[in-house]
């Protein structure tokens, strides 16, 4: 009877040991989430700009704008602050809209051919340009890259008119980087327009 009576009370302070352990132990806080304004470079002669996406790590931003009167935008690339300007592939008259950057560089945005009345996915990396493969009759628009490089993005009748935030007649496309000539995967299709 004895010996049952010590066990419950060496259960019990033991039990009362770890509840006031639990509470009075001191707990890691993590500092408070903090948003830091820094302004970026912008190119001579800029009128306008705006940063359209950024890499999770934070080291990349991109971005497009408007010089002097053109109206052509031009991609811009921020690399730890340090401004990068993304020639155009073709004429300096030709729009070259980024839309995300990864972690390691790769931007993907959107090149408008006038000439041709519809748009292109484009991956960039170095200074280099890959356009991504779209039929003839078609647009596309590039909207994501993770950090292998691959591309998600949108392919539309070419002529088609819809409003940016119309998904009416746009499918989504995948693009993996082993498959620059050909999106990869599959594509899902918006209802009909009505």
């Amino acid at each position: 009877m004895r010996m049952m009576r010590r066990t419950k009370a060496l259960g019990a302070l033991c039990g009362a040991l770890v509840i006031i352990s639990t509470v009075a132990a001191p707990h890691a806080v993590a500092d408070p989430c903090r948003w830091i304004a820094h302004d970026l470079p912008l190119p001579d002669g800029a009128s306008r700009a705006e940063a359209t996406g950024s890499s999770e790590n934070n080291r990349f931003v991109v971005g497009q704008t408007e010089i002097g009167d053109r109206a052509a935008e031009h991609g811009l690339l921020w690399d730890n602050g340090s401004l990068v300007r993304m020639a155009s592939p073709g004429s300096s008259t030709v729009p070259v809209r980024p839309a995300d950057v990864n972690n390691s560089g790769v931007v993907v945005g959107t090149q408008d051919l006038w000439a041709e009345g519809r748009s292109v996915a484009f991956r960039y990396r170095d200074g280099v340009y890959e356009m991504l493969y779209t039929p003839n009759d078609h647009s596309t628009a590039a909207k994501a890259v993770n950090d292998r490089g691959d591309v998600i993005g949108e392919l539309w009748p070419k002529g088609l008119r819809v409003s940016a935030r119309s998904s009416c007649g746009r499918s989504t496309v995948p693009w993996r980087t082993s498959s620059v000539t050909r999106p990869s995967g599959s594509a899902t299709t918006s209802g009909p327009c009505s």
